[in-house]
């Protein structure tokens, strides 16, 4: 019995840990519904694979907030939070309740003053106040914010490889927060774009996607970055002429002097060199997909292949 009266006490003060623990960090939640700020059961918190789940606490300071269309929220008490996206469609309304703290605003959607006066009522971010009908002024604004606002993804590294059967995009980014997912766009001409792939974020920072249809014709690429309230940003133009090409070479080491590359390619970019930089004869021709290379049978030692972009590949003989 004295077991049982233990395990009665033990799970109250662990569950208060939880929610304790749940409280210390900044999240992003999404309302959806109509009602009262306070209403729990309305908001849902984003996790790190761009999920949503059921709230456990309300949105406090220091979290971002995103109010969904065609909610109506009804802010009738003091309220803290870093940041708050209102939606196209959706409705803030302040009856005798205040916003405060908010360092970026985002409002698409309608903002109205219900009732009480201006001491009752007030919306302070970016170090300004707003009462009264200031607030009813701040419908459809889009964002409000100054040096504050920033996209919640920082794309560090973005790079093109051009294989025979395929095209990788390959890409690194950092500061991952507040953010739905990527696009891989394609062109034909650089200025018509279409999507051809969708990727989710995760837990890693580098991403890549596979083109398997690049049709032998010049092809580019850029990626979209959409966040949560359906903003973007574009990455530069990618082109599968101008980035690098990568060569399949093999066997190595050679057999019978005779070297492969995996793909129809032009000669007169190649150049071969032994270890100490001296030129080395070969003779190239093309057999169906692939190009066949015929080193000098004099020649041995470490080898060096230059292609036309630069890139070196080391063979033996």
């Amino acid at each position: 019995m004295k077991h049982n009266s233990k395990a009665r006490c033990f799970w109250p003060f662990f569950f208060v840990i939880i929610l304790y623990v749940n409280t210390l960090s900044a999240a992003t939640y999404v309302y959806n519904g109509s009602g009262d700020w306070d209403i729990l059961g309305n908001w849902n918190v984003y996790t790190g694979s761009g999920s949503t789940i059921p709230a456990t606490v309300l949105p406090g300071s220091g979290d971002d907030v995103i109010i969904q269309s065609p909610s109506v929220v009804t802010l009738t008490s003091v309220e803290n939070v870093r940041s708050i996206t209102l939606n196209s469609g959706a409705t803030l309304n302040f009856d005798n309740g205040k916003l405060r703290g908010v360092s970026m605003a985002n409002l698409d959607g309608t903002v109205a003053s219900l009732k009480g006066s201006p001491d009752q009522i007030s919306f302070d971010f970016n170090g300004q106040t707003y009462n009264g009908s200031d607030i009813d002024a701040l419908s459809g604004t889009g964002v409000q914010s100054g040096s504050d606002l920033s996209f919640p993804v920082v794309l560090k590294e973005l790079k093109l490889m051009n294989f025979s059967d395929r095209i990788e995009i390959f890409w690194k980014v950092e500061e991952m927060s507040f953010f739905s997912h990527f696009e891989v766009l394609k062109s034909i001409d650089a200025q018509s774009f279409e999507v051809i792939s969708r990727v989710e974020p995760s837990d890693s920072n580098i991403y890549s996607f596979s083109d398997f249809e690049p049709n032998n014709l010049y092809r580019y690429y850029r990626l979209k970055m959409v966040d949560l309230d359906g903003s973007y940003e574009l990455s530069r133009i990618l082109s599968s002429n101008s980035e690098s090409r990568v060569l399949n070479v093999y066997p190595n080491p050679m057999k019978d002097n005779l070297l492969y590359l995996d793909d129809v390619y032009d000669v007169s970019e190649l150049s071969i060199f032994d270890i100490k930089g001296i030129p080395v004869n070969f003779s190239a021709i093309q057999k169906g997909a692939v190009t066949e290379i015929r080193i000098d049978e004099k020649t041995f030692g470490i080898l060096l292949l230059k292609s036309g972009n630069g890139t070196t590949h080391r063979v033996f003989k």
